[in-house]
C-alpha cells in the first residue's frame, strides 16, 4: 500500500510539470526537461517496487486482497504507459492525446487503492474461523471461588 501511495504522489508533479494548454508558446526548457526526465526515472521506478509488492499479494493475499491486488497492479500499469506518452508528448511540444485516459487511469488507481485499503482492513478484523481453545472470563473479585 505504501508502495503504491509513493507512486500516486507523482501524479501532483507531474500536473505541476505539465501545467497548461499543449502546445505551448515556447518548448520546455533544459531545466524542465531534465526535471521530466527525472519524474519520468522516478515513476518507473516506483512503479517497479509497488507492481512487485502487489504482485506478490496477489499472488500469496487472501481472494478479496488478491483480487483488488491484481486490479491495481494493472491499473498502474495503464497509468506509468499514458505518463510516459503524455512525457514524450511534452518533449516534442504537443498535446498528448491519451490525456483523458491518464486521467480516467489516475481515478481508477484512487478507487482501487481505497477498495484495497477497505478490503484488507475487512479480512484482517474478520473473526477467525480456526477453533480456539477456551479462555474462561477474568473471574469477579467479589465473587468465592470454586474451590472455597
Amino acid at each position: 500500500m505504501v508502495a503504491v501511495e509513493k507512486l500516486r504522489e507523482t501524479i501532483a508533479a507531474g500536473g505541476l510539470l505539465l501545467a497548461g494548454t499543449w502546445p505551448l508558446p515556447a518548448p520546455l526548457s533544459e531545466a524542465e526537461l531534465h526535471d521530466l526526465e527525472r519524474l519520468e526515472r522516478s515513476i518507473v521506478s516506483l512503479y517497479e517496487e509497488a507492481f512487485q509488492r502487489a504482485h506478490v499479494v496477489r499472488l500469496t493475499g487472501p481472494d478479496g486482497v488478491a483480487n483488488c491486488a491484481k486490479s491495481l497492479g494493472d491499473t498502474m500499469t495503464e497509468y506509468v504507459s499514458y505518463s510516459n506518452e503524455r512525457f514524450r508528448a511534452a518533449r516534442q511540444n504537443e498535446r498528448s492525446e491519451m490525456l483523458r485516459e491518464r486521467q480516467d487511469a489516475v481515478r481508477e488507481m484512487n478507487r482501487l487503492l481505497q477498495e484495497f485499503v477497505d478490503t484488507a482492513y475487512t479480512v484482517v478484523n474478520l473473526p477467525s474461523s480456526a477453533p480456539q481453545s477456551p479462555v474462561p472470563p477474568p473471574r469477579n473479585a467479589d465473587e468465592p471461588s470454586v474451590a472455597t
